[in-house]
């Protein structure tokens, strides 16, 4: 549960904006404003206290590669990764992006789920290893567009290019895939997290909220976990195939079938883009003529596409098809990232 008390969620308030569950907050101003600014210079986003988790301890590596699904063991000191964890039959659990602070230090930033939640299903894995987990009082912002890094830079924080974090005093700054544009997630201390936000503000960031993020992260083809995955849902079915499987190393949970899956190339659904004429719900089911093929999630209305969402969809259907959207509205499938030379409806 998010605390409701923090110095962010205060700030916030005193704002007049309406916050989520995690305290993050829903929307600053007119969406496309933000998202011009996110596309022409920078916007900063609070995301609330979502769950980040410090492993810590002379094994971490070795455990970290039996647990999850990208090779932790030949990470470099400084580099970044997303990653995830599998059940035995290699469905998806979890998502998280890594940041490799010292070879006994990792710190994950998790994707939809709680730090609590985290902790408790792994402690359970850990026997004789020397693997500790904390849970650092931290709040977690996005600087997205491509004056982000300048925008970070003017007070002090300077992101890497490419899979590369920056840890100095206590800040992590780490590349994200929550946008198509530059986005830099930067994990601060609670305590000097809303001087650093009024700091970004004031060096020419737009305050920016969960809504426009959204529009980002759909526009990307970025899954939520739990949003945009049914329950049983391989990686190869939501596009994570490149993102977070590592083929050369050990073994870890799952990766029997979904190395097999692999091999086989038999991934019978594919996450897509949809681009329909009218507002989508999620849960409106996807037809190709009569048929069901898929279901929608993550619907948004994009500045530049008009009505879109997520849908892991049936092949061969799940890119340049003609759709119906539940009872009435009328699209087709994409590839994603949704192409952005592309404007097929009236957009805002």
């Amino acid at each position: 549960m998010a605390n409701t008390t923090s110095p962010m969620a205060e700030l916030h308030r005193q704002m007049g904006v309406q916050l989520n569950a995690l305290g993050a907050p829903v929307q600053y101003g007119p969406i496309a404003t933000a998202y011009r600014a996110a596309h022409d210079s920078a916007i900063v986003v609070d995301q609330g206290r979502i769950g980040v988790v410090d492993l810590v301890g002379a094994d971490v590596r070795r455990w970290a590669n039996g647990m999850f699904t990208q090779n932790f063991r030949n990470a470099k000191i400084g580099a970044s990764l997303q990653s995830g964890w599998c059940d035995d039959r290699g469905r998806l659990q979890g998502l998280f992006q890594a940041a490799f602070i010292a070879d006994d230090h990792i710190r994950l930033l998790l994707a939809d789920t709680s730090a609590d939640a985290f902790i408790e299903h792994f402690d359970r894995y850990v026997l004789v290893d020397d693997v500790e987990f904390n849970q650092p009082d931290v709040a977690v912002f996005s600087v997205i567009g491509p004056r982000a890094m300048i925008t970070l830079g003017a007070v002090g924080l300077h992101a890497k290019t490419g899979a590369r974090i920056n840890h100095a005093d206590d800040v992590t700054l780490l590349p994200s895939a929550r946008a198509l544009v530059s986005c830099t997630d930067v994990v601060v201390p609670m305590d000097r997290a809303a001087p650093l936000w009024n700091s970004l503000i004031s060096g020419g960031a737009l305050a920016a909220a969960m809504a426009v993020s959204e529009v980002l992260r759909v526009e990307s083809g970025t899954i939520r976990f739990g949003v945009d995955s049914a329950p049983k849902a391989l990686p190869h079915e939501l596009a994570l195939r490149d993102r977070i499987l590592s083929f050369e190393k050990g073994c870890y949970v799952g990766q029997e079938t979904i190395n097999r899956l692999d091999v086989m190339g038999q991934a019978r659904k594919g996450l897509a883009g949809v681009m329909s004429n009218a507002p989508m719900t999620t849960g409106d089911s996807v037809f190709v003529g009569d048929t069901v093929v898929g279901t929608v999630t993550s619907p948004v209305l994009s500045p530049r596409f008009g009505h879109i969402a997520l849908a892991v969809v049936r092949k061969p259907h799940d890119e340049g098809v003609e759709v119906r959207i539940g009872d009435a509205g009328a699209g087709r499938t994409c590839p994603l990232p949704f192409p952005v030379a592309e404007i097929p409806f009236p957009a805002l």
